[in-house]
């Protein structure tokens, strides 16, 4: 990834408000350039990064994906409105799942609001993390 790109997705996910759009960052960023993924740190939580390899297993589990799609439907966890997750799902053909459609099994990005993190930031990808152990801070 280039120094354009990255500063483009920094610029990027300090507008963002819409926790979809720091989804999107991260699908397209682990999509399309997997071996970087240490550069786009910025878009995950501290506790993510302080867990060692974090970043990296996310980058090898997302490599085993074939045919990657997005969600475009943010889903919140109930009664927890600064907890997001958008599903990625297999198999897809157009790097977005259309609105409506329903696929089974999906990975998660799971998104937390942190305003010490400026915004939205990742916590995790892959299995759904309950709302409850998610940090809201550092």
């Amino acid at each position: 990834m280039n120094d354009d790109e990255l500063e483009e997705l920094e610029a990027g996910r300090q507008m963002s408000a819409d926790p979809f759009q720091i989804a999107r960052m991260f699908f397209t960023a682990m999509h399309w350039h997997p071996e970087s993924a240490g550069e786009f740190q910025f878009l995950m939580t501290p506790e993510s990064l302080a867990a060692e390899g974090r970043v990296d297993m996310a980058a090898a589990l997302f490599r085993t994906i074939e045919r990657p799609g997005i969600s475009q439907k943010v889903a919140y966890a109930p009664g927890k409105p600064h907890i997001a997750y958008v599903g990625v799902h297999r198999g897809v053909n157009t790097g977005y799942v259309p609105k409506g459609t329903r696929l089974e099994d999906p990975l998660y990005i799971t998104l937390v609001w942190r305003p010490d993190c400026g915004g939205w930031v990742v916590h995790a990808f892959g299995d759904r993390i309950p709302a409850e152990a998610v940090p809201r801070s550092a």
